[in-house]
This record gives structure tokens, sequence and C-alpha cells, in this order.
């Protein structure tokens, strides 16, 4: 089996199921279908016994040690990081991890008014203190585009105390910016560019998509797996490439903000959506990019102004 088929979460999950271990850990169902007529209709009896915590034959999330750790590696070569980890908290506490990372009592940080509120609360948690900055902005559509790496220069030079710049790449629309300039802007005053890739996890993957934001020399990224990949909602990841930014902060961070009662549901969905995208993440793109041109030319037959 290559590395792209690599499944570790997965594996030891199953065994641990085949084994038919007795369970005197929690969670209280025990693995069995104790509410089988409930939502054991709604999501079969397997999910009861794939809820397993950090016990024996697992591993810890908070000090990764086996088989989270080699999935955690698999993903950071998938997704061309240094280091990767799991989030089962969402990609909020991935974003807060970052700033409490890189921030602390007073520093400033440059960041964006289309920011997600997790990483203002980042912010009010690390005692930081925000300098914003306005992207362009669709006023047709109403909606905010990239930021120009103008906007960062104008930025940055006007506080060089800052400790950090804040993207959100692509947007919520799929608008990515120029990740590239901007990294040498942030990289000439040696501070990191990190950013919130929560909709493009599956930008790597396919050559007609923008590069992803690591790629383009961003210091760290947190994608929502969930999002725009098939892990499960909530489970997400945190990439961390060079070292501008500094992981033992960051880790430290998250062991903070994450549950110590890690859901292996999810972490096994996350070692599947990159084993996925992996393996045949080009040609799922692929598709997805032919039945979007199809959606395309569909809305453009309709008329009504819609651009070309």
């Amino acid at each position: 089996m290559g590395d792209n088929q690599k499944t570790p979460i997965i594996d030891a999950v199953t065994k641990y199921i085949n084994d038919w271990t007795v369970r005197f850990h929690m969670p209280g169902h025990k693995g069995a279908p104790v509410m089988e007529e409930l939502i054991g209709r709604l999501i079969g009896n397997r999910a009861f016994a794939a809820d397993v915590t950090n016990v024996p034959g697992m591993d810890d999330l908070h000090q990764a040690q086996s088989v989270i750790k080699e999935a955690q590696e698999l993903a950071a070569g998938a997704f061309g990081a240094d280091h990767t980890y799991f989030l089962v908290n969402g990609s909020s506490c991935g974003l807060q991890a970052l700033i409490m990372g890189v921030c602390g009592p007073g520093d400033r940080i440059l960041v964006p008014r289309n920011m997600h509120r997790s990483i203002l609360s980042g912010i009010i948690l690390a005692g930081a203190v925000p300098i914003f900055y306005r992207p362009e902005y669709d006023r047709h559509f109403a909606i905010p585009l990239s930021t120009s790496p103008e906007t960062i220069e104008y930025y940055t030079s006007l506080h060089p105390d800052i400790k950090a710049v804040v993207l959100v790449s692509p947007t919520y629309h799929g608008i990515v910016s120029n990740i590239s300039a901007i990294s040498r802007i942030t990289h000439r005053m040696n501070i990191p560019l990190l950013v919130d890739e929560a909709h493009g996890p599956h930008l790597r993957f396919h050559e007609e998509l923008p590069r992803p934001s690591l790629d383009e020399g961003a210091d760290a990224a947190v994608q929502g797996t969930h999002k725009m990949l098939s892990a499960l909602t909530q489970a997400s990841m945190l990439h961390i490439k060079g070292n501008m930014v500094d992981r033992y902060r960051v880790e430290a961070a998250l062991r903070l903000l994450q549950s110590t009662s890690t859901s292996y549901l999810l972490l096994s969905s996350l070692d599947a959506a990159r084993a996925q995208m992996a393996s045949c993440g080009r040609e799922l793109l692929q598709e997805s990019l032919e039945l979007a041109l199809y959606l395309k030319k569909g809305i453009r037959a309709l008329g009504g102004g819609f651009p070309s």
C-alpha cells in the first residue's frame, strides 16, 4: 500500500473494534447501539463502535506519538506543509491558536475587515491589538474581493511594529489574493503571513486552480477540511511551513483550545479526506470543474446580465 492509501487512524479504530475490547472507559454508551431507535437510526450502529477516545492502541491528539502523529505527517506531505495539526474544534481553534502563537499582550497584528470572528476571538485571548485593513470591495455584488499587495505595503509601513499579517484567501466567495507578493512584503519585515484558507483545502490538487497559500510563501494556513473536502463537520487542519511561526507555541495554544475528549470519528474523517485527495483528488476536482463550467454556461444562457 502506498502512502496515499494509508489510513493509520482508521486502521487503529478498526482494529480496536474487531478485537472485541471490553470497554471500561468513556464514552458512556460503551460502543453499543444503546439508542438504536433514536440516533442509531440516523447514523447507524457502527458509529457507536467507532466512537472511542484516548485509550491504549489509539493516540493523544495533544501529544501525538503514534497513529495521529503518522496521519498528521502524511497530511503535511499531501498539503505541502512542514507540520500539520488535526483540529477537532473546527477551523476556529486553529486560527485562534495561530494568533496566540505569534502574539502576546499588547502586540499589534494586521487583520482584514472580512475576517472570521474566530480571529477576533484569538486576538482577545492573546491580549493583542488589531490593526484593521479593508480588502478590495465589489459594490455591485456587495462582496469583499482580494487584498492587494499595495494595501499590505501601505499598512505595514504605517505600523512597522506589527507582529504578523492575516489574510482571508480564498474568500468565502472563492477569490484569492496575490499571496506570493504579499509574503515577500511580510518576510522583508521578518514577520509571518498567516492565511485563513478555510475554503481552500482543495487548491493543491488540480493544476487549473490557484496555487495554495503555503506554496506561494505563506508561513501558516488553516483549512476547513470539512468545508470543501469530505471530512465530518468540525474537522479541520492547521499547517505550518518554515520557521517564521513558533510551532511549539502553537502546539501549546492548541492544548488550551482543543477538547481533551478527542473524537476519533472526526480524526478518522480527516485521515480519510487526506487519503482521498492524495489518491484521486485531481479526478474528483476535474469532475467538479466540468460541472461548474456546465452550470456557468446554463446560467449565461438565461440572460439577465449575468457576467461572462
